[in-house]
């Protein structure tokens, strides 16, 4: 009788520790799940919003329509995901709003030098994204270069750009030593673009342009009129004929 209680108590003892233990599991693992969650979550709202901000310079710069609308769907794929994965959560809509409203309180300046910083800090960004895509078989080989030279084109542009419209005020009000600096910076800035992209050449010869009507030793070059130029010219002479000597 007193083997078949101790029996009895063992088998009890031996039900309440498995009991216990499975209880213990079970809620490590709903803990575990719920960290999961929580981690992906963050990595979801971190994605999401460097995608729009990278959105929001690239319309401030306005970077091409397909590279826009392939971020725009990037993002909207990323905040279905969430919304998959916390369907209580209020935080994919909160990241929803903030996309209509445009990625950010407000869009880089690119006319000073902090906005352009910025705005190029979001332009390398854009192009890890783009890698990113490609990555996972969203954007083929070819595309991703295509668009790749196409952001590193509008990072060196909009400094230039900043440095030719300063440039042009410094003309403006007189101060032609300052504007033919700017020219300088802004010509140096273009022409370290990497790629044989025609639009660089094009970009340097408008800034020779700006920079040879600002300077004093281009300008006193130009040619005089014909009139001042000898005494002896005939006062009339055939269509098309050289002057004699």
């Amino acid at each position: 009788m007193a083997n078949a209680n101790t029996l009895l108590l063992i088998i009890c003892l031996l039900a309440i520790v498995l009991t216990t233990l499975g209880v213990n599991y079970f809620f490590h693992q709903k803990e575990q799940a719920r960290l999961q969650r929580q981690r992906l979550m963050k990595q979801y709202q971190g994605e999401i919003e460097r995608v729009l901000e990278a959105l929001q310079v690239l319309q401030a710069a306005s970077a091409p329509a397909a590279i826009r609308e392939l971020l725009e769907g990037y993002s909207t794929d990323l905040i279905s995901q969430l919304t998959a994965l916390t369907p209580t959560s209020d935080l994919a809509q909160q990241l929803q709003a903030k996309k209509r409203e445009g990625g950010g309180p407000s869009a880089p300046n690119l006319s000073s030098a902090n906005g352009i910083q910025r705005a190029q800090a979001g332009l390398r960004n854009a192009i890890k994204i783009l890698g990113h895509l490609q990555q996972r078989g969203k954007l083929t080989p070819p595309a991703f270069a295509e668009f790749r030279n196409e952001l590193l084109w509008l990072h060196h542009r909009i400094e230039a750009d900043a440095y030719v419209e300063q440039g042009k005020r410094f003309a403006a009000s007189g101060k032609t030593a300052l504007a033919m600096s700017h020219f300088k910076h802004a010509k140096v800035t273009i022409s370290k673009v990497p790629t044989r992209d025609p639009r660089k050449q094009e970009k340097i010869s408008e800034i020779n342009k700006l920079n040879d009507e600002v300077n004093p030793f281009k300008k006193n070059k130009a040619p005089q009129p014909a009139e001042e130029q000898s005494s002896d010219v005939p006062e009339a002479t055939a269509p098309n004929q050289p002057v004699s000597p």
